[in-house]
């Protein structure tokens, strides 16, 4: 439960993040909703599934196991990620609500002032803590 919670407290993480300005009418709405489901990070885990088996040398039985396990999971995982996927999109609307409550708030320059500083917010890796280098 513990992992579950921190799951979804580093997407609530991510998604305080995500400026929801007008600047954002300037491209086209199919645009809009196609950047929306792009990933800001490499998603690797199948690839690196791939190249584990392929640097342990597994025989065919353990590559065929291996596959069996990684569905299992996937299968297992799938109620997770539709649970998550629902808090994310009740989190982006609850967002937006607040978002047009404070808008409504300023006045012309303030809102442009305002949604400048948005635009200029730095980008976070989507779930992501940055790594020390």
């Amino acid at each position: 439960m513990k992992f579950l919670s921190a799951v979804l407290m580093a997407l609530c993480l991510s998604l305080s993040y995500i400026p929801t300005t007008n600047a954002a009418n300037d491209i086209a709405p199919a645009q809009q909703e196609m950047q929306k489901h792009i990933r800001k990070g490499p998603r690797h885990h199948r690839g690196m599934s791939m190249a584990m088996m392929k640097d342990l040398n597994l025989s065919d039985a353990q590559k065929a196991k291996w596959k069996e396990i990684s569905e299992q999971k996937k299968a297992e995982t799938a109620e997770l990620r539709k649970q998550i996927k629902t808090l994310h999109e009740q989190e982006r609307k609850i967002n937006d609500k607040y978002e047009a409550k404070i808008k409504k708030l300023l006045n012309e320059e303030q809102l442009k002032k305002y949604e400048s500083m948005l635009l200029q917010r730095p980008e976070k890796p989507h779930g992501k803590h940055k790594k020390f280098q």
